[in-house]
């Protein structure tokens, strides 16, 4: 269950980081991240499903572990991505 829930917040997260990613941008920010900068130049304007889709494989695949290292490196991912949100967020 714990593991079905992180995952969920991980998809949540996704959302949230593009929207505010796009919303830094917008203000004349910049990605810091070289591999989304990657994925930007790469697909343009899909970078934002390519980005999530990856990062929702590996939540998925490591939800699929079911070990308890994996669900711990999931919490990890959605502490991670919490902290983007709010950082992006107070930009």
């Amino acid at each position: 269950m714990t593991g079905y829930i992180l995952l969920a917040a991980l998809v949540l997260l996704q959302v949230a980081d593009v929207k505010t990613t796009n919303d830094v941008i917008s203000r004349g920010g910049r990605e810091l991240n070289p591999v989304v900068k990657a994925f930007m130049k790469i697909f343009g304007k899909a970078w934002e499903w390519v980005k999530s889709a990856v990062v929702i494989a590996l939540g998925v695949f490591l939800l699929y572990l079911q070990t308890t290292i994996s669900l711990v490196v999931l919490a990890g991912l959605v502490l991670l991505y919490a902290w983007v949100v709010w950082h992006n967020y107070n930009q």
